[in-house]
């Protein structure tokens, strides 16, 4: 059933849709009156029924409150900035594994210093309604690479695709970490020129840090973040 995310729901009877929503829903999707549809937000989720179709908004009639409740994995993906699109398919894939924060990370060999946050957001609001979740995922502001020290804690875990490690596997991240009850697992995606060696290093005298196997080839940044996040749903499984 298509799904529609708005940001304030203010009737559980009847919801008016205007602006980007309803030239999707009518000029996209091509919804037709007595259609039903999901519309939705970080707290509730309605069935509804598309009453009337005017020129500029929808009503949708709510037939039933699905009344359901999601909770995201503390999982922070740190994501090196790459070039635009491919970041927005970096937002994409990170909202389809229920990633709970993004931080746009800038490093040396970063090719672009900034990010389109309005692009990022509208990549996340299509994952969402396409993946059947219903909070979003927060994008935090834009960090430096040597900030990461500062906000990753002694209780949290800090993992990235690591071509060199020819063992550490999920396994052995939960054997040698320190880590009695970890709090969040942040995942590190290097930029598309990857981390210098000072980079490396500093980043390495972060207690909790390890390298995963993740294969024996290079992978573009946009595949070893979904790589990566694969692995941190799998420690999330471990621990929880």
């Amino acid at each position: 059933m298509i799904r529609i995310y708005l940001e304030n729901i203010e009737s559980d009877n009847e919801i008016e849709i205007f602006d980007d929503q309803f030239h999707y829903l009518k000029n996209v999707l091509r919804v037709k009156q007595n259609d039903f549809i999901i519309i939705f937000n970080e707290t509730i989720e309605l069935e509804c029924k598309i009453i009337i179709i005017q020129k500029k908004y929808c009503l949708a009639k709510v037939v039933n409150n699905k009344n359901r409740i999601e909770m995201l994995p503390n999982i922070n993906l740190l994501q090196c900035i790459i070039k635009g699109d491919k970041m927005n398919e970096v937002c994409n894939n990170a909202v389809q594994f229920g990633v709970k924060e993004i931080t746009p990370i800038i490093s040396q060999n970063c090719y672009v210093k900034d990010v389109n946050f309005n692009r990022m957001d509208n990549a996340m609001h299509a994952a969402l309604q396409q993946s059947g979740g219903m909070v979003k995922t927060k994008i935090n502001n834009t960090i430096n690479i040597s900030e990461i020290k500062n906000i990753v804690t002694q209780n949290d875990l800090l993992i990235y695709g690591d071509l060199s490690n020819e063992e550490m596997g999920v396994n052995e991240v939960l054997e040698y970490t320190k880590i009695n009850d970890i709090q969040k697992i942040f995942v590190l995606i290097g930029p598309e020129g990857g981390l210098t060696n000072t980079e490396t290093n500093n980043l390495q005298s972060i207690s909790n840090y390890f390298g995963i196997k993740i294969g024996s080839r290079i992978l573009r940044a946009e595949n070893a973040a979904t790589a990566m996040l694969v692995m941190a749903n799998l420690i999330i499984k471990k621990i929880f």
